[in-house]
């Protein structure tokens, strides 16, 4: 899983929108498998972006079941707004503790 430090570090790391899309295939680290019946056997689509499930032959992403489901906006976008919300988060917490002193 990689770590970033900051907005530059994670253009750095996934600079394309697939390198977005290859990082959050860490949901399947066991393997892929199809969202709506379970089943394992997956035939992957050579966008590299798209799924279809061999059993229900329903087609899905690797945002299915996400909040990123159904959203236009890339997923670079997303990593970039989750990653601005969880520093800021940080940074609050620590000028408000220096605060009290």
């Amino acid at each position: 899983m990689l770590n970033f430090k900051s907005v530059v570090d994670l253009f750095e790391k996934l600079p394309t929108e697939q390198k977005c899309i290859d990082y959050f295939d860490i949901r399947w680290a066991s393997g892929a498998y199809c969202p709506y019946c379970g089943n394992q056997k997956i035939f992957h689509y050579a966008d590299g972006t798209n799924h279809k499930c061999s059993a229900c032959k329903k087609r899905f992403s690797i945002k299915v079941g996400t909040i990123f489901e159904n959203n236009k906006i890339s997923l670079k976008k997303w990593f970039t707004a989750v990653l601005q919300v969880t520093t800021l988060k940080k940074k609050f917490i620590i000028v408000t503790a220096f605060k009290r002193y």
